[in-house]
């Protein structure tokens, strides 16, 4: 699946559509936020905390920069402790895992649609609520209660000011929060009955800008609902966590098995040796392939069953950045990863750089005698991508035809080498489907027949290509490491999408920037041969093993492209 808009963006849109698609919604705190917080939403490019006396925003800037603003109830007849509940259950719950200790855990924290604050004032109540992921909330005013006793200060802002059409307009650190303009209105038999007002900008307290309401008439005798929405933009551009996730640690793709299993990858820049507190850390558990943060960033794979225990959980990294982009799994519950690296020391299961057959290298095959064939016309067939062999001889022969076939596909294409008794080359092997390709193969006489020389097409690397490379792992359903491996030539590369057969063949799709990226010059490869200039989508195979590609694609187009995410259908077509 290629999109060719920039590959973060992509993603993060992916996740935005997903996570727009929930309501808003609202968790009594459990543990999982400070203690005079009593309920927490999240939506994209912020938090909310709700305390007694105060809706608290914790909004997301660029570059990592973040904000709180209070809207804070003042005045002189506020109530420092009203009463907080949750309102209109909602299914789903959620789960946190702070630390390694289980003590700290929070699980089956129940979800509400509404929080309601009763007596913020006396005969006023507060409620807030999702429209559907912004923020919305009304003061509900009791029959002979005044309005204007409602004052808000916008504690945390650097500004605050009235728009022609009616908003308030908030800014804080570089962001926008804009209230609509009020909707005001009673309930008169059953129908919605329009009150004119507005915002009024009040005299501030401690530098913090206050704002109420200016009602018209209406019927003091019925209850008066004063409904602004809250939205969220940016001046100069889009934060840099549209999640709204925040903090230090961000699930960034989530595979599921059949017997309801969640898996997870992300990164994390929490280092548990400088957390003092159990209940902050990220949670390891003793079926990790390392439990200690390495630096920088490093990718975690977390596994938790149904119920929402933790399986495993890990750090996956090395000294430099590390993330997890995306996830898959197996039958058997293996996960598969893949991702981006800086680091030169990221966990790698490869140990020597394998090298790629180019035009004119030999393959050497050793025999313990002279080649031959039971009769003429009978013919070895040998696959070289696949193992190490040797040819066995059953009977003289003055002449003997090898057949092998190979691959870069996932097809066979046949080829074949005339060779004498004495193993004196007699033919060439030339393989045509993208221009010819010549191998020239020669068999030495009378040596050891595990000693196989020879080039091969797996292109697996141990170590750090460029200044980036794509990463693809394999982690057994115990979370032990099955493979680990870079994946990239000089450039940058990052992986973002992943796949899996029944054969646990990984197939793998991201960007890269090299020319030197592996399998371009694969003979027989169809489609681009090289980079063509800037970034380039690739697809790839990786065998089972993990120490080799099976076949490896570049896309050509003029611009920029990268492969986002990538699908396998009944017959192991990707897409």
């Amino acid at each position: 699946m290629l999109d060719r808009q920039p590959a973060i963006a992509a993603q993060r849109a992916r996740m935005i559509e997903a996570f727009g698609r929930s309501p808003l919604h609202f968790e009594p705190n459990q543990g999982q936020a400070a203690e005079n917080v009593k309920f927490v939403a999240r939506a994209p490019g912020y938090q909310l905390y709700l305390t007694p006396n105060a809706a608290v925003l914790a909004l997301r800037g660029k570059e990592q920069t973040s904000s709180l603003v209070q809207m804070q109830l003042a005045g002189d007849t506020v109530n420092s402790k009203p009463v907080m509940s949750g309102m209109d259950a909602l299914p789903g719950r959620s789960h946190y895992y702070l630390g390694n200790d289980p003590q700290y855990w929070q699980t089956d924290v129940p979800h509400f649609a509404k929080v309601r604050y009763s007596e913020v004032y006396p005969g006023v109540d507060w409620v807030l609520y999702g429209n559907p992921r912004q923020l919305e909330y009304d003061f509900v005013v009791a029959p002979g209660v005044d309005p204007t006793v409602i004052n808000l200060s916008l504690v945390g802002a650097d500004e605050a000011r009235i728009a022609d059409n009616g908003e308030l307009v908030v800014l804080a650190t570089g962001r926008e929060v804009l209230h609509s303009s009020p909707t005001i209105y009673q309930v008169v038999n059953g129908e919605r009955r329009k009150v004119d007002g507005r915002y009024v900008l009040r005299k501030s307290i401690e530098d913090a800008p206050v704002v109420g309401f200016e009602i018209a008439a209406y019927n003091s005798q019925l209850p008066l609902v004063i409904d602004p929405v809250v939205y969220f933009t940016f001046v100069g551009g889009a934060p840099d966590d549209d999640t709204g996730v925040g903090g230090d640690d961000r699930g960034l793709s989530i595979a599921v098995d059949s017997a309801g299993n969640a898996y997870i990858t992300g990164s994390t820049s929490t280092n548990n040796a400088n957390v003092g507190d159990a209940g902050k850390q990220f949670p390891t558990t003793s079926l990790a392939i390392n439990q200690n943060f390495s630096g920088g960033t490093d990718a975690f794979v977390t596994r938790m069953d149904a119920a929402g225990t933790i399986i495993y959980s890990t750090y996956f990294g090395g000294s430099a950045f590390d993330v997890g982009y995306g996830i898959a799994v197996d039958n058997a519950s293996n996960a598969y990863v893949t991702g981006s690296t800086n680091s030169d020391n990221f966990p790698q299961t490869i140990k020597s750089t394998a090298e790629q057959v180019d035009e004119g290298d030999t393959i050497v095959i050793t025999t313990t005698t002279p080649l031959s064939v039971a009769r003429p016309g009978t013919a070895y067939t040998k696959t070289f991508i696949a193992t190490d062999g040797q040819c066995t001889p059953v009977a003289p022969e003055t002449i003997c035809t090898v057949t092998y076939t190979w691959s870069v596909d996932g097809g066979s294409l046949p080829s074949s080498l005339t060779l004498s008794s004495a193993g004196v080359l007699s033919g060439t092997s030339t393989i045509d489907q993208v221009g010819s390709y010549n191998f020239i193969v020669k068999v030495e006489d009378n040596a050891d027949p595990k000693n196989v020389t020879r080039k091969t097409f797996t292109l697996i690397v141990a170590a750090l290509q460029g200044t980036q490379d794509a990463f693809v792992a394999k982690i057994n359903a115990n979370g032990q490491l099955g493979y680990s491996t870079y994946l990239g030539g000089a450039g940058s590369e990052s992986g973002y999408g992943i796949a899996v057969n029944g054969l646990g063949e990984a197939y793998v799709t991201g960007y890269t920037t090299s020319s030197s990226f592996p399998g371009v010059n694969f003979p027989g490869t169809t489609g681009a041969a090289a980079n063509g200039g800037g970034e380039d989508s690739f697809i790839v195979k990786v065998n089972a093993a993990g120490n080799g590609l099976v076949y490896s694609r570049l896309t050509n187009f003029t611009g920029n492209d990268r492969g986002q995410g990538i699908v396998l259908d009944s017959a192991g077509t990707s897409a």
